[in-house]
């Protein structure tokens, strides 16, 4: 009886640790990030949790998803070549609004945008996240 607590007790703590990992539709349960190229500088990036049990608690679950939505729209400005990055929504040609999914326009140097519009610095994004999360570079 023991050993099968133990074995249960192991199991659901290795289904819940969080994973910054790519999407694998073999392995959906897993959840993940993945992106889609709409231009030169447009990505369409989503963060789909996996299933089971969250570690965090129902106010921090949704928190993590946003920042490593935020994390992988990072690392994709800084693989592009540019530095900032703005999330103009969750729109886009192949989804009707997916609050799990963002639309990023990137660009080499700060944009001149309304103030009300957040232009994120991705190194600065890359780096508070995998520091907060423990994340360690690929």
């Amino acid at each position: 009886m023991k050993v099968s607590i133990a074995i249960v007790t192991l199991t659901l703590t290795m289904g819940c640790s969080i994973k910054y990992v790519p999407y694998d539709s073999g392995a959906p349960w897993r959840g993940g990030y993945s992106e889609h190229k709409l231009a030169q500088d447009i990505y369409e990036v989503r963060y789909e949790p996996g299933g089971g049990f969250s570690p965090l608690g129902e106010p921090q679950a949704g928190h993590y998803h946003e920042d490593f939505r935020l994390l992988r729209c990072a690392e994709l400005t800084l693989e592009s070549g540019h530095q900032y990055f703005l999330v103009e929504g969750g729109i886009t040609p192949q989804h009707y609004f997916r609050p799990d999914t963002y639309v990023i326009k990137m660009f080499v140097v700060k944009p001149n945008v309304d103030p009300l519009v957040f232009v994120y610095h991705a190194e600065t994004v890359q780096k508070e996240m995998r520091t907060s999360y423990e994340i360690t570079p690929y």
